[in-house]
């Protein structure tokens, strides 16, 4: 496949996408963005990888502005034949709020925008990253409980030093990676989405993407029964440390593009092991994602190939 069938894929995600969000289905914005990953992964073409990071993020964001802003009624169901959830109770959405209605019309701009730029052969990261801010500009205070947004306004400065030293924290605890052990690397990417959801600023959101494109590969990297992670962590540290001091410093020269050259490279190594694993179990008690090990990979997959089997015979 060359470049133009490739570009002709990614445009009909995004128009796809486009489509669900009139729906209010956010949660298949998200399917488009993995799809975006994958066919950037099996192409061997990191020019889009990107892209699907930044839908996956807007199916996130859309979703939270949903539930954090919009009036539901319960009911309750009934069960057919499920006697777990007969006490359960669904939700019906009652009416949907102005800022959902804005926030909708504020994510079709941006595809709008993606498109355009693909279209006139202007589509860089610069140049996505821009629109992509612009975006996250509006949504950034439908996303923090309605009491509290007269409180925060935007503040460069805050945002800034925030991020700062949350990256540092960071960097002295990717240790803990070899172990398997995620949490720390969560709880920054948890911190810098607040950050910018208080204070705004275009760098916390840059290292944010950065951050959650990384999370993305090493979980799925441990998924896959690989531990052999030192020379990820190694690349991982050392555009921090280059973000940490462009922040710091003010001297932005090509830390966009340099973010997302390794933002393409880690939403395309995500899905190599995504397709070597497939999904990873989360464990709601604990809150700990189950990694696979290969006595259970391969008790799953003998599951999976019965249930096709007995599926195609029905």
């Amino acid at each position: 496949m060359d470049n133009q069938s490739y570009s002709a894929a990614i445009i009909s995600a995004i128009k796809s996408a486009n489509e669900y969000v009139g729906k209010n289905e956010f949660e298949k914005i998200n399917n488009l963005g993995n799809r975006i990953a994958q066919v950037s992964y099996i192409l061997e073409i990191d020019d889009y990888a990107y892209i699907g990071l930044i839908l996956k993020e807007i199916s996130i964001d859309l979703s939270g502005i949903h539930i954090n802003n919009d009036e539901y009624k319960k009911f309750p169901t009934t069960s057919r034949g499920d006697q777990s959830n007969k006490n359960n109770s669904k939700k019906e959405l009652q009416y949907s709020s102005d800022e959902t209605k804005r926030s909708r019309t504020d994510a079709k701009k941006l595809f709008s925008s993606i498109l355009d730029l693909i279209d006139n052969d202007k589509v860089c990261p610069i140049s996505v990253f821009d629109a992509y801010y612009n975006t996250q500009k509006e949504f950034r205070k439908r996303m923090i409980p309605e009491s509290e947004r007269n409180y925060y306004d935007f503040n460069n400065d805050i945002s800034d030093e925030y991020t700062i030293k949350n990256l540092g924290i960071l960097s002295k605890n990717l240790h803990l990676l070899n172990t398997k052990n995620t949490k720390n690397l969560a709880i920054i990417i948890n911190e810098l989405a607040l950050n910018h959801n208080l204070y705004g600023g275009k760098y916390t959101l840059l290292a944010y993407l950065y951050l959650k494109a990384f999370h993305h590969l090493i979980i799925f990297k441990f998924n896959s029964n690989n531990t052999d992670i030192n020379e990820d962590i190694s690349e991982f540290e050392n555009h921090l440390f280059k973000l940490i001091s462009s922040i710091k410093t003010k001297n932005y020269d090509n830390i966009i593009d340099d973010t997302f050259c390794l933002i393409n490279k880690y939403m395309m190594d995500y899905r190599k092991y995504y397709t070597i694993s497939g999904d990873i179990l989360f464990n709601q008690k604990t809150g700990e994602f189950v990694f696979h090990d290969e006595e259970n990979l391969t008790e799953e997959f003998d599951k999976f190939v019965k249930k096709t089997m007995n599926t195609s015979l029905e």
